[in-house]
């Protein structure tokens, strides 16, 4: 699966300590950040391009990394929608990167 190939990325990036954030919550964070990436942006998230790839298909590398990552981070940082002093939506750099990789074509 796609959010396996950056799981030892996530946890450095987000300086997530193993006893507050599980390796479980971790992958259903990298799953969901992986899910609302494809269909954000119509695409298909890979780990290696190949002749046989989907024409939409886009290599989970560069910006894409680190968009996934932002929303990683976000999600273990913020464990709600809000929070006593302000509204927290997905982080805007992530979803700049989507907007950079949308497709209107199949």
């Amino acid at each position: 699966m796609v959010a396996d190939d950056f799981s030892r990325s996530d946890r450095e990036h987000c300086r997530a300590d193993p006893e507050d954030v599980s390796e479980g919550l971790l992958t259903s964070y990298r799953d969901a950040a992986v899910r609302l990436f494809e269909r954000r942006t119509g695409r298909v998230l890979v780990v290696d391009v190949s002749s046989g790839a989907s024409a939409n298909a886009l290599k989970v590398e560069g910006d894409v990394l680190v968009a996934l990552l932002m929303l990683i981070d976000h999600w273990v940082s913020h464990k709600g929608v809000a929070t006593d002093v302000q509204l927290m939506e997905v982080p805007m750099g992530a979803k700049q990167v989507m907007d950079l990789y949308r497709s209107f074509f199949e």
